[in-house]
């Protein structure tokens, strides 16, 4: 898709807004206002902006007066800007009605101790079940893959057992992702993947790859998945436990070979990759969870521009996460200095800058075709716990809410770079961010999944388009250190009006743009079969090669990790989304010329491309 393919009045809506990004005169003033923003978020006044900070509402209310004297519009019912929840915070401790134990038909009764073979998790929820028990592997659902743990079992109101991570690890062939981090083996799609099967609770136990003996077998501390609550009970158990289990109530594979520890249940499905979930049918399971605590009450911070025209009743969300981790108690990356303030000048004080920057513009601008509405989320990093509340508590309904841009960690711009990712969940996407490349100063890291921990992710759960502006994770990541000196203020301006331009072009497509669901890495593994280094730092143009796939295509035709594509299938290779394109569109099974830079010079080599699978 190109600009040729949108009315005319589309374009001169775009360029119009492009002339105004980047006048000079304007940008004066823009620094200006950035940086006061961001100086005073990251004030050691706010205290962090931590959830249970008195500085968090200091931060909520400057926000709310610029929400106020810029024009936005309330859409709360009772006309203020808050939209307001609960979040657990401070010393959780575990009531003593706690506990987990299992019958087995023979009469037998298992009786376990927290904290010795047991942990609740403050992932999870409390909760009381009583009944019975599945095993359902790794707990993973991928069609693409031809790999569904869940497929002909029933788990709903039955405590699901599952294995940490992904079959198959330290393998490069594993459909996994082989030695690269997969989303399947994400505490959060394991768990709403439960929850969609309705499954009562769940029992994690630790993989034997990365635990391979008692002594690594390890309970995590209750609060190390976050404190986000998972809607369900959500436990680990030690692997002697699970062999406890299987010993009298073994799996049984296809061709009735009985696995009777979590041991030979992980070589089975590393082997095979066939599921072998099933229910433990000599065991019911008896688990009570409570959790005591506290709660603050937390706000995302509302506003909106009302649109014209025939697509009106459709909303544009740009947002940003206003919240902070405060003194460090909750989540800093250094242990020795917790108690300092952690200002948070780029997580995320410049990605809410980048929000209230956008509503003015968007005020001050002509009026969009579509309702923007402006949040300033709070509770993420408490585990998204703002944008997973308005997305379950809409203002606007989630059927005409056609697109969510978010802004978060945008002040550390280096080497002139940042990256937008999601750009594979819209079919428009691609063509229009290359299109704002060609036109700022800043080169742009194209990722085409939606995969981070940031308040995009509950919007791409719920099937609408996502983008996020992103400058990447520094040293001074979640340390008293992100303050306002380091952030590359620049920078910040830069990507606003890179925002500014892709709000207002998506805004101006006739429309909506169209969902499309990601599956990270699959369609370059299949057809080319390298781990390209998406980042592009310190390549003048082509992409580097990370890792090659034994057996793949381009391990036969001896491509070597390191090595930087720069031609392939006579198209030029200048970054990823240029890798991309060509691949998605490839002509699977003929061979084509790839030439690769290694070791300063150019080699030419042949290429049998794979088929992908989508």
């Amino acid at each position: 898709m190109n600009l040729t393919a949108y009315p005319a009045f589309c374009i001169i809506i775009i360029f119009s807004v492009m002339n105004l990004a980047f006048a000079d005169s304007e940008r004066t003033a823009v620094l200006k206002r950035v940086r006061t923003d961001i100086e005073f978020f990251a004030s050691d006044e706010q205290e962090g902006r931590g959830v249970a900070t008195s500085g968090i509402d200091r931060a909520a209310r400057h926000i709310i007066d610029e929400f106020r004297n810029t024009g936005l519009t309330s859409v709360m019912p009772d006309g203020g800007w808050r939209q307001n929840f609960d979040i657990r915070i401070g010393s959780v401790g575990i009531s003593n009605q706690t506990a987990l134990s299992f019958r087995s038909r023979r009469g037998t009764r298992l009786r376990f101790t927290v904290g010795n073979e047991w942990q609740p998790l403050q992932r999870g929820s409390s909760g009381k079940t009583t009944g019975g028990l599945v095993f359902v592997g790794y707990g993973i659902s991928s069609p693409a893959d031809n790999y569904d743990e869940y497929a002909d079992i029933d788990v709903a109101g039955k405590t699901i057992i599952m294995i940490r991570r992904v079959p198959g690890q330290g393998d490069p062939q594993s459909p996994f992702s082989g030695e690269s981090t997969s989303t399947h083996a994400y505490i959060t799609t394991k768990l709403r993947l439960a929850r969609e099967h309705q499954a009562a609770a769940v029992l994690l136990v630790n993989d034997p790859f990365t635990a391979s003996d008692p002594q690594s077998d390890e309970l995590a501390d209750s609060d190390s998945f976050g404190q986000r609550s998972g809607r369900i009970p959500f436990v680990q158990i030690r692997q002697r436990v699970l062999d406890r289990l299987l010993a009298e109530s073994p799996l049984r594979t296809s061709s009735g070979e009985l696995l009777t520890t979590l041991r030979s249940a992980a070589k089975h499905l590393d082997r095979t990759m066939k599921p072998v979930s099933q229910e433990l049918t000599s065991w019911s399971v008896d688990l009570n969870v409570k959790f005591l605590g506290r709660t603050v009450e937390a706000s995302n911070l509302i506003g909106m521009v009302e649109g014209q025209g025939p697509n009106s009743h459709e909303t544009i969300i740009v947002g940003g996460h206003y919240d902070h981790i405060g003194f460090g108690d909750y989540g800093s990356r250094v242990r020795n200095r917790r108690g300092e303030i952690h200002n948070g000048a780029d997580d995320n004080a410049s990605g809410t800058a980048a929000v209230l920057e956008l509503a003015r513009r968007t005020v001050a601008g002509p009026p969009p075709n579509r309702r923007i509405v402006f949040i300033c989320f709070s509770g993420e990093e408490r585990g998204l716990l703002g944008s997973r509340h308005y997305v379950n508590n809409p203002l606007f309904p989630l059927d005409d809410t056609v697109f969510m841009f978010n802004f978060d960690m945008i002040g550390s711009v280096r080497e002139n770079r940042m990256e937008i990712n999601g750009v594979g969940t819209g079919a428009e996407f691609l063509p229009l961010v290359e299109q704002a490349d060609d036109r700022t100063p800043i080169r742009i890291k194209v990722v085409a999944s939606p995969f981070g921990g940031s308040d995009h992710l509950p919007f791409y759960r719920k099937q609408i388009p996502v983008l996020l502006c992103f400058t990447g994770v520094t040293d001074r990541y979640h340390t008293p250190d992100d303050d306002i000196e380091m952030i590359n203020m620049d920078g910040v301006v830069s990507i606003i009006e890179l925002g500014e331009y892709l709000m207002h072009t998506i805004d101006a497509l006739p429309k909506r743009p169209s969902y499309r669901r990601c599956v990270r890495g699959r369609i370059q593994m299949a057809v080319l079969g390298v781990r390209p280094d998406l980042s592009g730092v310190g390549n003048a143009q082509g992409v580097r090669v990370l890792g090659v796939r034994d057996g793949s295509p381009a391990a036969k035709a001896t491509v070597q990790a390191g090595d930087i594509i720069v031609k392939i299938g006579g198209q030029q290779i200048e970054s990823y989304a240029d890798l991309n394109d060509y691949l998605r569109k490839a002509p699977g099974g003929q061979y084509v010329p790839l030439f690769v830079e290694r070791n300063g010079e150019r080699v030419g080599l042949r290429v049998k491309l794979g088929t992908a699978t989508r």
